[in-house]
């Protein structure tokens, strides 16, 4: 948090003030996080506009009179607080845990996705590509609608499968999103923007492992028709990760792990064939 401090006018006399402002992402609350990332999204706004936008949001409500008080000028001084909305990447952190779908409390993975099985982790992750390409919310109810359930009804799930929540089912993938419709969008893009941190953390991790015309740096106005994650997994089947029931159910992280190992096997094999 950073302190500022100073004088305003009202009524004709002069008030003194102070407060502390967020200063990183990890210092945001929930709603001033969803908040920031929705008006982040608006791409085509004014950028001091959206700058003010953003130090309002900031300063919160218990602060806001600083805001309406405060001339253009000193406001316009104020405006670098914003800086680290723009020039720090978003935190691999979810602050939305759980959420309420029909009334019911439902849980998403841990933040860096770690007990995700191959299964789930192929639909969520197309989900969030095709979210990211097109941005027809559809696919980011169904993101959502993948990565959080219910709690399981098993005692031991946590320790026999390292996952609190329901086991995955992607027969409910389409029932499940029409409830996450009611949720603020906000919020939706925020657990987006949370998924696609971790998202991007694993690419960084695996550089060859992911197919090419996923992720964010498609242009979604191409003729090209994207690759899907589901090639990959079509690829994997066989002797090594089996039948499709058995690789669904293995780890997500273990599996990529394996597919960044064959990937460059491959391509050193390449080389020693060419040279």
């Amino acid at each position: 948090m950073i302190p500022i401090s100073g004088n305003y006018i009202k009524d004709e006399k002069e008030v003194p003030f102070s407060a502390e402002i967020p200063s990183a992402w990890e210092e945001l609350e929930a709603h001033q996080y969803a908040t920031i990332v929705e008006i982040r999204s608006f791409s085509k706004a004014d950028p001091y506009t959206m700058a003010m936008s953003l130090l309002t949001v900031l300063m919160g409500v218990d602060n806001y009179h600083i805001l309406y008080y405060l001339p253009d000028e000193d406001k316009h001084s104020l405006v670098s607080l914003t800086n680290f909305i723009m020039d720090v990447q978003v935190p691999v952190k979810n602050f939305f845990p759980t959420l309420q779908l029909r009334k019911k409390k439902h849980f998403a993975p841990s933040e860096f996705l770690s007990e995700l099985n191959f299964g789930e982790w192929c639909f969520a992750y197309q989900a969030w590509n095709y979210y990211t390409q097109f941005k027809d919310d559809k696919f980011l109810d169904e993101l959502i609608a993948i990565l959080y359930r219910q709690k399981s009804t098993d005692e031991h799930a946590l320790d026999k499968v390292g996952d609190i929540r329901e086991p995955f089912n992607e027969n409910l993938i389409s029932k499940n999103a029409k409830s996450v419709g009611n949720v603020h969008h906000r919020i939706k893009l925020a657990i987006y923007a949370w998924f696609t941190a971790s998202i991007n953390l694993q690419m960084s991790y695996r550089p060859t492992a992911f197919p090419v015309g996923t992720g964010e740096n498609v242009d979604s106005e191409s003729d090209q028709v994207p690759a899907t994650i589901f090639s990959l997994f079509r690829e994997l089947l066989g002797p090594k990760w089996g039948t499709t029931g058995v690789l669904r159910l293995e780890n997500a992280d273990f599996v990529l792990d394996g597919l960044e190992e064959m990937r460059i096997a491959f391509k050193e094999s390449q080389k020693s064939i060419t040279a």
